[in-house]
């Protein structure tokens, strides 16, 4: 007896002692596969007692040769019964693609891209660091780059971080503040200066000489000026030289100088 013949037979007798008994059988899978290609899988089911004496019950062969299970060489499970298919080539990979994938294909694919991302980050970091200007590592510099064991870090040196801690709004408004102030008391000196300069007397006599100040002051700045002019012999020629400053603040270390010469007829 082959082994499809025994398995016959032991199915056969499952099915009669379930009948024999009036367990409730409802249906009973099974298939007569000898390796070579598709087989029906038919399906048995036990009709109801013929008989009332000896409570037998007869098997019927349901099988409908158009509405059948056909598989190849691999079995196929059911629900509580899962099978593992073995022995599948590998499928495409690309766009349209329909194929099934084998644990082969996903464990390659599980290594391969975590090795491609971690490719791409490596290069990304070189190129950062790469891509930085050399004054950011140079020594007294306010920054230090580095990169190592997968980390960038960056470094301020106790300068650069009172620059930045110096870059608070309220102060930054408070050192433009200053500024206008510094230029507002800057162009009150000027024109201080140039009233005291323009003050300066000259002689009006012919063949007499002057040395001469003069002051001046314009919305809280005082000005001081000095001069020399002198008035030719026959009274034609004058000639004035003169120079001012300013009492308060940078102002001080910035004189005005002015001299003319003049032909009166």
């Amino acid at each position: 007896m082959t082994r499809t013949d025994k398995k016959h037979t032991a199915i056969s007798k499952l099915i009669l002692t379930a009948a024999a008994t009036g367990i409730g059988i409802s249906a009973v899978p099974y298939a007569q596969a000898d390796g070579n290609g598709a087989t029906p899988v038919k399906k048995l089911i036990i009709k109801e007692p013929i008989t009332d004496d000896d409570n037998k019950k007869e098997v019927e062969d349901t099988h409908d040769p158009e509405n059948v299970i056909k598989y190849g060489t691999f079995p196929i499970g059911y629900d509580g019964n899962e099978t593992l298919i073995t022995n599948i080539a590998n499928g495409g990979i690309g766009p349209g693609s329909t194929d099934a994938v084998t644990g082969e294909q996903l464990y390659q694919l599980y290594n391969h891209v975590p090795e491609k991302i971690e490719e791409k980050l490596e290069e990304f970091r070189e190129n950062l660091i790469q891509g930085l200007p050399d004054e950011f590592n140079q020594d007294g510099s306010d920054v230090k780059i580095e990169y190592s064991n997968n980390k960038l870090t960056l470094t301020l040196s106790e300068n650069g971080k009172k620059k930045i801690n110096n870059m608070s709004s309220s102060e930054r408004i408070s050192s433009i503040e200053q500024k206008v102030d510094k230029l507002d008391k800057s162009v009150n000196g000027g024109i201080a200066k140039a009233g005291a300069i323009a003050l300066l007397p000259q002689p009006t006599y012919a063949g007499h000489s002057m040395v001469s100040a003069s002051t001046a002051h314009y919305n809280g700045e005082q000005a001081l000026a000095i001069g020399y002019s002198s008035l030719s012999d026959n009274g034609k020629v004058i000639l004035k030289a003169g120079a001012s400053f300013n009492f308060s603040g940078n102002n001080t270390k910035k004189p005005l100088f002015g001299a003319a010469v003049g032909y009166q007829w």
